[in-house]
């Protein structure tokens, strides 16, 4: 059985949110997502985007506000 589970394709799932909901929805998401395949569930701000090469299956779960504003972790800050 081990080696069942070490042969499933990875997933990631990636959320970016202000309120929690949508990292509600993520981790809901990656439940049902571990019954097939090797899912985990982060933060956009704390993935490192270098990675993104290796991904098999990279899912996005991100909430917008205002005018279509993205999320204070779902935003890319760059220091100058």
């Amino acid at each position: 059985m081990g080696n069942a589970l070490a042969r499933r394709v990875k997933c990631t799932i990636l959320y970016a949110t202000e309120t929690g909901k949508s990292e509600g929805f993520a981790r809901t998401l990656c439940q049902i997502f571990k019954h097939a395949f090797n899912a985990k569930v982060l933060p956009m701000d704390e993935y490192d985007y270098v990675d993104i090469e290796h991904e098999s299956l990279l899912l996005i779960v991100t909430s917008t506000f205002g005018n279509g504003d993205p999320p204070e972790n779902g935003q890319v800050s760059i220091e100058a």
